[in-house]
């Protein structure tokens, strides 16, 4: 959630809504493409993609650049080559990863949550509302005195049942719990309102957090809900979203988790409800470093071209540069921010690409502000081999992930809304794209996230559009893909 479950930046309109164009493909690759993934490959289009944080992915953090020392913020910053051939013109890749120190403490932090539960009549099935039920009360029963709890309901209103206070006598809260009933439709914007609003009355230190859980499909806009979200981020308040079953809205969950710096997660039954707040929970007494920020300069005539991810209120693409909130970090949490970017090649030597600084906190919320920063060059030559032997592959893999990850819910999302067509053209795409990447980069990891694609798209093929098992499917593909990456 690690940020995936969901973290973020990252990571909220459609999750990594990114495509690599055509032109970025242009370096000559020993893999055959044959002229229907060619033709599929040509076709691509440019979509624009915002900014995301990858977390937890099986690539080692990119290490060209120093470390900070264990006890802080570990950032590096590099570029896919560190020597570029003049004159070739291809797009190149920009991995800005950080990682929260490893910190041992004896107690976890004091914990301020203000839990936001969906009670529109679809609760009532599957068992649904009495595991929210049992599980809220096993998870105020892990809070203590130092803690804050607070509960808010929405149907077609939202309700207070418990106002944010510190948790002296959990029993008092059992029977407000216990007496949740389901009914109405689902208007999650009031309900998070009042979560918020709860969270904002607290003034004692600790770490802030609405969770917000939802089994159906909002009509609000995804926009307004993600940007109500993000709207207390510089205050320390941060947003998750858990998804329960398998008709609510993945999209809007992971634009609210990722624009609101918190969490995504999504459980199919209803009893693991309970481990997913323990984990909730285990996050937030860890945060290890608070507020981290993301500015890039980019070196004279250097063009960003995408910076990837699902979502424009964590960050934004400014002239020269981008910038981006990754919010909090726990112990031992990686995060990577990814651009695609274009750097001029036309005369020979050293080039700067970009100036990296990354600002936060320490742990303790009055600690001071910490400030580090990073310089990218390349060499620009005329030594093919050189070029060559330059390509750092982790980015590269990075690059693959985060398309594949792009794909795969663009191809969920046409086959939920029944459209085969545009999600045949959009597997078909994906996989010629991986292919020339695997060209490039020579990874197995390419090749494997290829294979994955190719076999998603003949399995929703073949699902029934509306079907239940089609829906999970959906879901676990997309939740799956995207944790890879995040």
């Amino acid at each position: 959630m690690e940020r995936w479950k969901l973290t973020p930046v990252l990571a909220l309109s459609a999750l990594l809504a990114a495509a690599i164009a055509p032109d970025l493909f242009k370096q000559a690759s020993p893999v055959d493409i044959p002229e229907a993934d060619a033709a599929a490959l040509s076709g691509l289009s440019a979509r624009v993609s915002e900014l995301a944080v990858f977390t937890t992915d099986p690539v080692s953090p990119v290490s060209t650049a120093p470390t900070t020392p264990t006890d802080e913020l570990r950032i590096s910053a590099s570029l896919d080559q560190s020597s570029l051939l003049r004159g070739a013109g291809e797009d190149h890749f920009l991995v800005v990863s950080f990682q929260a120190p490893e910190t041992e403490v004896e107690a976890r932090q004091p914990v301020h949550m203000a839990l936001v539960v969906d009670t529109s009549g679809s609760m009532a099935g599957a068992g649904k509302i009495d595991f929210a039920r049992q599980a809220t009360q096993a998870l105020v029963s892990k809070l203590g005195p130092e803690d804050s709890f607070s509960l808010v309901t929405f149907d077609d209103n939202a309700q207070v049942h418990i106002g944010a206070q510190p948790v002296t006598d959990p029993d008092g809260f059992y029977s407000t719990i216990a007496a949740l009933a389901p009914g109405g439709g689902t208007n999650i914007a009031p309900g998070l309102a009042l979560g918020l609003q709860q969270l904002n009355t607290i003034e004692r230190p600790g770490v802030k957090r609405a969770v917000l859980v939802s089994d159906g499909l909002s009509t609000e806009s995804r926009d307004h809900l993600a940007a109500m979200s993000a709207s207390q981020l510089e205050s320390g308040t941060t947003v998750s979203a858990i998804g329960l079953g398998a008709d609510f809205d993945d999209h809007l969950l992971l634009a609210m988790s990722g624009a609101g710096g918190g969490t995504y997660s999504y459980v199919d039954q209803a009893e693991q409800l309970s481990a997913l707040f323990d984990e909730e929970l285990k996050t937030l007494g860890s945060v290890s470093s608070r507020g981290v920020t993301l500015e890039v300069s980019l070196g004279a005539g250097v063009e960003v071209l995408d910076v990837y991810g699902y979502e424009q209120y964590n960050g934004e693409i400014v002239g020269g540069g981008y910038r981006a909130f990754i919010g909090d970090m726990y112990a031992g949490e990686v995060r990577k921010v990814v651009a695609r970017v274009r750097v001029p090649d036309g005369a020979l030597g050293v080039r700067e690409v970009a100036d990296v600084t990354v600002s936060y906190s320490g742990a303790e919320k009055d600690s001071a502000r910490v400030s580090v920063e990073r310089a990218i060059n390349v060499t620009i030559t005329d030594d093919a081999s050189l070029a060559s032997a330059s390509v750092d592959s982790g980015v590269g893999a990075l690059a693959a992930q985060a398309f594949a990850g792009d794909v795969s819910l663009d191809g969920n999302t046409w086959w939920r809304t029944g459209n085969r067509e545009a999600m045949r053209s959009t597997f078909a795409e994906g996989v010629a794209a991986l292919k020339v990447l695997e060209g490039r980069y020579q990874l197995p990891e390419v090749t494997a996230r290829r294979e994955a694609l190719e076999v998603s798209a003949a399995e929703f093929e073949s699902l029934v559009v509306g079907s239940q098992y089609g829906k999970q499917r959906m879901i676990d593909s997309a939740f799956h893909n995207t944790n890879d990456c995040y």
